[in-house]
């Protein structure tokens, strides 16, 4: 099931991915969660949850996990939602891949993932910031993840406009959530 916004639509906000966040979170049972990427965690913050970070800054959560996120996807497990905001891009495809697949089963149950459409700054670069893999809605989609895509989530000064999607699947004997109940529940307008 996927739901674009219509190719009109503003730019996304930080403010209406965190509202989207927090209703899967809410969908899948609450806590216990874990941010693997988190950084300063902006969308899971206020949340219950276990923070990983593969360099904890003076901003990421109080008690951030201090590991490598496939490592920790490893070694961890238990909880209901794993989040996955802005950090499979910085992996390279087959270890995205992997951790979307075994990664997630050893961790939880339910994950949420939000990236750039398509290949977004990919490069060869090293740096834990550098973006190494581009993904598509279609990719998650086909494998009965539900996607929401914004086709015009980045718009940059040079007038160039980018997307990026949110992906959610795991939620057990439970439907997923869709897009529209998401909106709903979120207070983001359609």
């Amino acid at each position: 099931m996927m739901l674009p916004w219509p190719r009109t639509w503003r730019a996304g906000s930080g403010g209406e991915s965190r509202a989207i966040v927090h209703a899967l979170y809410h969908a899948a049972g609450g806590a216990p969660m874990i941010d693997l990427g988190a950084r300063s965690a902006p969308l899971t913050r206020t949340l219950e949850g276990t923070w990983v970070e593969v360099d904890p800054q003076h901003d990421s959560p109080s008690g951030t996990l201090s590991m490598d996120l496939l490592e920790a996807a490893r070694t961890l497990s238990g909880f209901k939602l794993v989040v996955l905001t802005d950090v499979i891009e910085h992996l390279p495809l087959a270890a995205g891949k992997w951790l979307l697949s075994e990664g997630i089963r050893q961790l939880g149950t339910a994950c949420v993932v939000f990236t750039p459409v398509g290949d977004y700054c990919v490069s060869d670069a090293t740096s834990p910031h550098a973006h190494r893999s581009g993904w598509h809605p279609e990719t998650f989609w086909r494998n009965e993840w539900a996607v929401w895509e914004w086709p015009a989530f980045h718009r940059f000064d040079d007038g160039t406009i980018h997307g990026a999607f949110f992906a959610w699947h795991g939620w057990g004997a439970n439907p997923l959530p869709t897009a529209a109940e998401l909106a709903t529940v979120a207070g983001v307008p359609l």
